[in-house]
């Protein structure tokens, strides 16, 4: 069985004109340990479609599937409570513009401490703890060249967002 399988995704947005199909029967399967890489122009579709898996489209949006599973849970009847307990724990994205993963009006180290509340059991002190060990972690990867963008540390923190605030299922790990 995939770890992610979708069959016929379409995605259409309401408009003042009416549906606009952003998405048009997009099929893909991804087993445990592969790495697939969506590559298109500008506006032909990929965030949007993997927007829809992770559940991170605005009302206006209207997903349908012949069959939408990750890791064997239906992602298309999925309850909003169960798709939080996986979302950003089981699976995550990694957005195109680092700095905005990141609330400026915030700490980093409360960023990191409040995602690791969200899906680890640790009382306040060890979530600190985890918080500093993974953000020395990010700065040893910038120091050594890993992130190359104007503001590094943001950079490695978006890239790195799967391990840093949860533990996350080993498949995708692996892969960044």
């Amino acid at each position: 069985m995939p770890l992610l399988e979708i069959q016929n995704l379409t995605v259409e947005f309401k408009t003042r004109s009416g549906a606009f199909r952003a998405v048009d029967k997009v099929s893909m399967a991804v087993d445990t340990r592969e790495v697939l890489a969506i590559v298109g122009e500008s506006g032909s579709g990929k965030s949007v479609s993997m927007l829809a898996v992770m559940g991170l489209l605005p009302w206006t949006a209207k997903v349908t599937a012949d069959r939408m599973a990750f890791d064997g849970r239906d992602l298309l009847n999925i309850t909003p409570a169960d798709r939080r307990k996986i979302t950003g724990k089981d699976m995550a994205m990694i957005f195109q513009e680092p700095m905005s993963s990141l609330n400026h009006c915030f700490t980093v180290g409360f960023q990191l401490m409040e995602a690791i509340k969200t899906h680890v059991d640790m009382d306040k002190p060890q979530r600190k703890k985890r918080a500093i060990e993974r953000d020395e972690l990010i700065r040893a990867d910038v120091v050594h060249g890993a992130h190359a963008c104007q503001n590094g540390r943001a950079c490695g923190i978006a890239d790195n967002n799967c391990w840093l605030d949860v533990q996350c299922t080993e498949q995708f790990c692996d892969t960044v």
